[in-house]
């Protein structure tokens, strides 16, 4: 289980990249400030998350900094398969909106280039997985693999948690959200 501090970490880090993304997208001058404080505010997530990892796994200082040094050069691409998924699968719900008639041949390329996202980070978690190999061992990189998921998966539902919050704002007074089944 992730600590408590990691998770407050991710949270805030998730906070400070939804908050300062949407800030861009409405203001056009960046606030330099704001930038400089999402900055150091992300490096110290990713500094606590580092330290909570070289706990778990039980890393010497230099497979540690290894690591880090691996992580980030998949990073970039990694937030770039997610961020053009969400757009293909934002694209999507956009064509199967009820009431719109859906263009069949765009929802097949949409559909098409999902699964290209999802082979792409097939095989970047593959190319990852090569590359941990050289400096972890087995039982290290499985508890890695281990911790990423339950990072992401943490995320994913601080992302829906927002989602619901900003789709309860929307919401007329005295109405309720549908019941989950």
């Amino acid at each position: 289980m992730i600590s408590k501090l990691a998770a407050v970490g991710i949270a805030t880090l998730l906070f400070a990249t939804s908050s300062a993304s949407a800030q861009a997208r409405q203001v056009q001058p960046r606030d330099s400030a704001g930038m400089q404080r999402r900055a150091a505010l992300e490096g110290q997530v990713r500094q606590r998350i580092a330290v909570m990892v070289k706990q778990r796994l039980q890393l010497t200082d230099a497979q540690a900094q290894q690591l880090q040094e691996t992580e980030g050069r998949f990073e970039l691409r990694r937030r770039d398969l997610m961020q053009r998924e969400q757009r293909l699968r934002q694209d999507l719900r956009q064509q199967l909106t009820p009431g719109v008639e859906a263009d069949q041949q765009r929802v097949a390329s949409l559909l098409d280039q999902i699964m290209a996202v999802h082979r792409e980070r097939v095989t970047m978690t593959e190319q990852e997985q090569r590359d941990l190999a050289r400096f972890l061992d087995p039982i290290q990189r499985a508890k890695y693999l281990g911790l990423q998921g339950e990072l992401r998966k943490r995320i994913e539902g601080m992302r829906q948690g927002r989602r619901a919050g900003r789709a309860g704002a929307q919401r007329p007074p005295g109405r309720r959200p549908p019941r989950q089944p």
